[in-house]
């Protein structure tokens, strides 16, 4: 059954194209609609009767998932309320704790004036910035490292026992991760800096924030059959996070210099961890499960099974080691060529050539986006500019108004607009990443060539009108997908990311340190002329991708 959620119900089939999914069959009356919509008569012991119901007009499989879009909007917006709120703050305290060791070695009068509360303006050499890089680096490669892992089998989980709850592990994760920091930085020296390192290892239990949004977006493709209204809120959603971005950077970095100093990072990261708190709350108490459970096979040879489960038990009676090597080699191979066939079947919309192309596209922009986005724009202000990390929120803000217009406003359009000309959503989703590719480039070299706070500022107005890549082609990839196999295909999208996020930790110190030591002030932005030249490479795969459909 279909639900729509809006002023009027439509109940429909998915044999319908999306003109008439959103017309409805049959005029009712206001009452009988209101019934309709709003599914079976509630119980008076529901103890959701107060949420707000019918948020979107979109249309849903079932009247119990009605609250779906406006509960992962609030989801997001925690989530990221917690990220934005304590990421300059994060770089403050590394660059705090770096400082003090830099002063103990080189100038220990500067530790007996100020103790370990060093003011900030002291703290801003390339010797100490280059160690705040590392340190970041680091942090988030052992964060990745531990990642990669949940990541690699909470995707089949996801489709296999459903998302709510690992939802739930991945907001968890995050919130353990901020409380270790915390302490941390807060008992420093007595914790060393390095021991940041070993906390991120909380990052096995539900992945990364990438991995989130992909099964949430997964959850969201469960319930909503209308590509066009579910590739809508794909964008509605992704724009809760510029909706955090754009408030809480400015908060934090007010609320982390409240001494004029830099010294009260540790104030807005408590605000960000009870922000997180609430995500893991909200998901573990109003998220309904969206996967529906598939009947179960009867197994066509008891007899196979059996021998199996002995086999992996090592207990086959009267059978030499020889032969059980063989039998276990043959089940590993079984295994792999059925994982093989499994990943040719998740991917049959689009091909295994294709889905390989996307990949490394959606690999190279993350690469470039999260190397600029986390640290590049932050220490080139600083570096280049002579901004305070407090300073620097402003740069997260501009992105996060820009975004919060791309996403509601302009992406939208040129869906609704491109569909009409090039004949199919997919046509106008592949021009969408084409065209992103391009402002990523041009905002990237004229942010890397900028000696003012104005070009500074326009260069990356023009590289955040691009970063609607990611949310783009998890769409583009959804809506050429089978449902039943899209978590699947979305978390490996989410991996590319994840990895992408890996080759930043280690290369991104790496080049900052090269501008730096060659001393020649248009290198400062090294960092932001290497991500135009992975924005170009991954515009010819986007090129290639193209070139493989027309093929097929």
């Amino acid at each position: 059954m279909l639900v729509t959620i809006g002023p009027e119900e439509a109940v429909g089939t998915r044999g319908v194209d999306d003109a008439e999914e959103r017309q409805p069959l049959l005029r009712k009356s206001s009452s009988e609609s209101f019934a309709s919509c709003s599914g079976p008569p509630s119980k008076p012991s529901d103890r959701w009767s107060w949420f707000p119901r019918n948020p979107l007009n979109v249309t849903v499989t079932d009247a119990r998932f009605r609250r779906i879009p406006l509960i992962a909007c609030l989801i997001i917006l925690a989530n990221e309320g917690d990220f934005f709120m304590n990421h300059i703050p994060m770089l403050r305290m590394i660059e705090a704790m770096r400082c003090v060791e830099f002063y103990e070695a080189d100038d220990p009068s500067i530790i007996s004036k100020y103790g370990f509360k060093i003011p900030e303006k002291l703290c801003k050499g390339e010797y100490v910035q280059k160690q705040v890089a590392t340190t970041m680096g680091l942090n988030l490669f052992w964060r990745i490292v531990a990642s990669l892992i949940g990541a690699i089998y909470l995707g089949p989980l996801a489709d296999r026992t459903g998302r709510k709850w690992v939802l739930v592990l991945n907001k968890l994760g995050w919130v353990l991760i901020g409380v270790g920091h915390l302490l941390i930085y807060l008992t420093f020296p007595l914790l060393p800096l390095w021991t940041m390192y070993v906390v991120n290892g909380f990052s096995i239990i539900g992945g990364n924030y990438d991995f989130g949004l992909a099964i949430l977006f997964a959850s969201v493709t469960d319930v909503v059959p209308s590509d066009a209204e579910r590739t809508a809120l794909f964008f509605l959603i992704s724009s809760m996070l510029s909706v955090a971005q754009a408030f809480c950077p400015p908060l934090g970095g007010f609320l982390m210099d409240l001494d004029g100093k830099g010294g009260t990072p540790w104030v807005p990261f408590v605000i960000g961890i009870m922000a997180g708190g609430a995500a893991v709350v909200l998901t573990a108490v109003a998220f309904p499960e969206t996967l529906e459970k598939p009947v179960k096979s009867p197994v066509s040879s008891q007899d196979d099974l059996a021998s199996i489960h002995s086999l992996e038990a090592g207990m086959i009676p009267h059978v030499s080691w020889t032969s059980r090597t063989c039998a276990l080699k043959d089940l590993t191979i079984t295994y792999a060529r059925r994982r093989w066939v499994e990943t040719q079947n998740a991917v049959v919309g689009i091909g295994v050539a294709s889905m390989v192309l996307l990949s490394f596209a959606m690999l190279c922009v993350s690469v470039g986006t999260k190397g600029l986005d986390w640290q590049g724009f932050m220490q080139y202000a600083t570096l280049k500019l002579g901004w305070k990390f407090s300073q620097t929120s402003i740069v997260m803000s501009v992105q996060a108004c820009i975004n919060l217009i791309n996403f509601a406003v302009i992406i939208p359009f040129l869906t609704t607009s491109g569909t009409r000309r090039l004949g199919s959503a997919a046509r106008a989703k592949l021009a969408i990443l084409a065209g992103s590719t391009g402002l990523l480039t041009a905002g990237g070299v004229l942010t890397g060539l900028s000696t003012s706070n104005y070009t500074f500022l326009a260069g990356i107005s023009v590289y955040t009108l691009g970063e609607g890549f990611p949310t783009a082609m998890q769409a583009y990839t959804a809506s050429m997908i089978e449902r039943s196999k899209i978590a699947r295909v979305l978390s490996t999208l989410s991996l590319a990311q994840t990895v992408a996020k890996l080759i930043v930790s280690l290369a991104f110190p790496k080049v900052l340190a090269v501008g730096l030591d060659s001393h020649v002030p248009a290198l400062v932005g090294l960092p932001c002329f290497a991500a135009a030249v992975l924005f170009v490479i991954a515009a010819v795969c986007l090129l290639l991708h193209h070139s493989c459909q027309r093929g097929t």
